[in-house]
């Protein structure tokens, strides 16, 4: 008997449908984000599906992600200064009417700081920033993905 195979949301490894959990890292098949966060799923740029997220600074989420065309993890950072927008039902984030300006300059502030990291992508010290984009109405960026050790 053949299992249809999916993709798991916490590692971007493929398994089994059969799986209550992803069999490398545990995470649950029916685990999802918190509903601020972009759910796992979402296909953003028509190239990277978001899965869990892996962090948030107060004004940027990141998300392990999986790139179609390359093939492989990334990691996914979303502009999202959670006092200054709220997340629609369809995804996207709209800032709050009191401070949309504040929010666009922010945002001006994250597209040009994934600029000049990505022209850095040759220093063995930073993680490439290899494609920026605008989408669900904030700005991203996508990094390579670096399996995370224990420094046992």
């Amino acid at each position: 008997m053949q299992f249809s195979e999916r993709r798991c949301f916490g590692c971007m490894n493929v398994y089994t449908a059969e799986s209550d959990a992803c069999p490398v890292c545990g995470y649950p098949a029916d685990g999802s984000n918190p509903a601020e966060y972009l759910p796992a799923g979402t296909l953003l740029a028509e190239r990277y599906t978001v899965g869990r997220v892996l962090s948030f600074s107060g004004t940027t989420a990141c998300y392990i992600a999986y790139d179609q065309t390359g093939d492989c993890p990334v990691y996914l950072r979303e502009f999202m200064p959670e006092q200054f927008c709220r997340r629609t039902e369809s995804g996207a984030l709209q800032p709050k009417e009191s401070a949309a300006e504040e929010f666009a300059r922010l945002c001006e502030q994250f597209d040009t700081q994934g600029r000049t990291l990505a022209k850095l992508r040759d220093l063995s010290i930073m993680l490439p920033v290899y494609d920026l984009f605008k989408q669900n109405g904030t700005s991203y960026t996508v990094s390579e993905y670096l399996e995370p050790h224990t420094l046992s």
